[in-house]
């Protein structure tokens, strides 16, 4: 059993969202990057929602209080 695990984390998927104008709003409020798995993760959910789209998508991304441990930003 991994303790420090949070249970009441969202996964990324369900911070990424595409609107009808073709925004994409990526709310990363008080999440945590906790390993390189976890930047696969954002990158996948990223890819899921904007892949379908041929044109570009224009990005409005909150960040408040994201964390990432400081072994994923040396990677």
């Amino acid at each position: 059993m991994d303790l420090r695990t949070d249970p009441l984390r969202l996964n990324f998927l369900a911070r990424v969202t595409l609107d009808a104008a073709q925004d994409t709003f990526l709310n990363f409020e008080k999440s945590r990057i906790r390993s390189s798995d976890d930047v696969v993760l954002v990158r996948k959910s990223v890819e899921a929602v904007c892949a379908p789209h041929l044109n570009n998508v224009d990005v409005v991304m909150n960040f408040d209080d994201l964390r990432r441990n400081d072994e994923v930003a040396a990677a």
